[in-house]
């Protein structure tokens, strides 16, 4: 077994092997063949002996009190089981949602995370929210009694705005949570940043919105929950990003300790990092399979997928760039507004403070910086990381900033940026960020590449030539820098086993949602040890496999974090092996 810092390591393979990790032979993926012709395994694809099914009422209300739910049509529905409610979550002591931001923010206070139980007790805070499960033999009749139940509303004002819900007078959510702010996170100079702008000879401002967007991943959400009395274990099926991520967020939840919940997830149709999270719907069905002694089986259907699974993005952006009169950046100054939704998720408010610090300057030389984000609670769905995890946030910002300060400037807007980009030889870059270090670069060089590559200095005349004949043609430059691996963090611990046959098993937390992973594990494995790939087989969160250190397939560090600690452990059985065969024909291990 193997810990790694792993974009350290995998750059260093990469260097020793010439950067072609992949010299023994690149067949194809393997996984794709399976997948295409429908053998595939997705969460709806598991059964169980005696299973039965779940449908979720859901709130029709951004804001209201239950006054009153009529579960009578409901129960009387043949084929149905149990209704749950949130009488029932409350009595099970489900717990606020853990969090990964796990430091002090303005002024050091922490995060305030409002108490949510599985099933709206007795107030609903956004359309979507489960109010009530029906249990049933089939899942039309479960579909069917769900919308018998009914309920009586009392509706109350409605907040959907952050910047509505920071607002003095604005709709309360939470009483123990004045003001609708659940965290106020801070970074940089802000003296500095002020004494910056003071001194500019020109100031650039703008605010954008980050608009909220739904994942909808080609697989809906879905789960089997399964309790064994005899050992006091759950078995949960379900779409996962990684098995620790899951079980810990589970655990969490509903306080059952973690070893005694087993995560399962063969193929995952698509991540993009709203199934990182443990669901309501997971824990509720985990409730539901304890107490009726059978397996509890929910499909969400595209409707719900709309509705429930949690949003990305969703923040409002002001940027403000001080420079002098020959344009050189002075500071930067950033505020966000975050639209966190009516619960949190585990990862959202560190996606939405900490990471985007770290590389708010972007690639330009910008002296000192302050930022200051403020997450809000609203009557909206929670909002998750989403497809770069805050980090397209911030090159957005940065970079309509550029292009805007060079256009009221009337600086050509790749002259600004070569002017402003920090030079080659400056790296490693410790930027105005306590925390933050660049480790190598080139800008000047890789946009010089690229402009080449696009032609850039012939646009006029094929613009030109397209306006002729009554077409639009526009060309934009935007940088960016790529902060994926989170710097080793948090670590990846892997693991290999070899079968009677000299075979192969990778054991990793990073489970696949279409990166390849059956095809490119084996492969860098395989060039470590050479072994033929087709010998090695990977076991990516596997229940009954080694307990790892890790997190999962996030933050668009999969192949360097688990590949890395993947490249470590097969160094680690070359040298063993080594010492052992040279044990046995008496030579010394450099003879061999």
């Amino acid at each position: 077994m193997s810990r790694v810092t792993a974009p350290r390591l995998w750059g260093a393979y990469l260097n020793e092997s010439g950067g072609r990790p992949m010299s023994t032979g690149f067949k194809g993926r393997r996984e794709d063949l399976r997948l295409v012709t429908g053998q595939g395994r997705y969460t709806s694809d598991w059964n169980l002996p005696g299973q039965l099914h779940g449908s979720f009422l859901r709130s029709d209300r951004a804001h209201a009190e239950i006054v009153s739910l009529d579960m009578s049509p409901a129960r009387a529905t043949p084929g149905v089981v149990a209704v749950f409610t949130g009488a029932d979550t409350a009595r099970a002591g489900f717990k606020s949602t853990p969090q990964l931001a796990r430091y002090p923010g303005r002024g050091g206070a922490t995060i305030k995370v409002p108490h949510r139980d599985g099933l709206a007790n007795g107030r609903v805070r956004f359309v979507g929210q489960e109010v009530a499960l029906v249990v049933a033999k089939t899942a039309l009749a479960a579909q069917d009694a769900a919308e018998k139940i009914g309920v009586e509303y009392r509706d109350l004002p409605a907040v959907v705005d952050a910047e509505a819900a920071l607002a003095p007078g604005a709709e309360q959510l939470y009483p123990e949570i004045p003001g609708n702010l659940c965290f106020d996170y801070e970074y940089g100079d802000e003296a500095g940043t002020d004494s910056a702008f003071a001194q500019a000879a020109h100031v650039t401002r703008i605010t954008l919105d980050s608009k909220r967007m739904v994942g909808n991943p080609m697989e809906p959400k879905a789960c089997l929950a399964a309790y064994d009395a005899a050992s006091d274990k759950y078995d949960l099926y379900v779409s996962s990003q990684g098995l620790s991520l899951m079980r810990g967020s589970a655990s969490g939840i509903t306080g059952i300790p973690a070893e005694r919940i087993m995560v399962h997830a063969q193929d995952v149709g698509g991540g993009f990092g709203i199934r990182s999270d443990a669901y309501a719907e997971y824990c509720v069905s985990m409730l539901a399979a304890k107490a009726l002694g059978r397996p509890v089986k929910w499909t969400s259907s595209r409707s719900e997928t709309f509705l429930s699974d949690y949003h990305g993005r969703a923040a409002k952006l002001t940027g403000e760039l001080a420079l002098d009169k020959e344009g050189r950046f002075l500071a930067i100054r950033i505020n966000w507004i975050v639209n966190t939704g009516a619960y949190l998720s585990t990862p959202g408010p560190l996606i939405n403070t900490l990471p985007p610090g770290l590389h708010a300057i972007n690639l330009y030389r910008i002296p000192v910086m302050y930022g200051r984000h403020r997450l809000a609670l609203t009557n909206t769905t929670p909002t998750t990381a989403y497809r770069g995890a805050g980090r397209p946030n911030v090159c957005y910002l940065a970079e309509r900033l550029v292009e805007e300060a060079a256009r009221e400037m009337k600086i050509d807007r790749l002259e600004l940026r070569r002017r402003n980009f920090i030079p080659k030889d400056a790296f490693p870059y410790k930027t105005p960020h306590p925390h933050s270090v660049y480790d190598s670069g080139d800008p000047h060089g890789l946009v010089d590449e690229a402009v080449e590559q696009a032609e850039w200095k012939t646009f006029d005349a094929r613009r030109a030539e397209s306006t002729k004949r009554g077409k639009l043609r526009g060309i934009g430059c935007g940088v960016f820098i790529e902060p994926a691996g989170a710097g080793g963090a948090p670590k990846e611990e892997a693991m290999i086993r070899f079968g009677e046959s000299g075979n192969a098993f990778l054991y990793v937390l990073a489970g696949p949602s279409g990166q390849g992973h059956e095809t490119v594990y084996p492969e860098v494995v395989g060039e470590a040890l050479g072994m033929d790939p087709e010998n090695i087989t990977l076991r990516a969160s596997d229940p009954d496999g080694p307990r790892l250190v890790g997190e999962g397939t996030i933050g668009s560090r999969s192949m360097m974090a688990h590949g890395g600690a993947l490249v470590v452990a097969a160094r680690e059985v070359v040298r063993k092996g080594t010492e052992l065969a040279a044990k046995d024909l008496e030579v010394a291990p450099n003879d061999l």
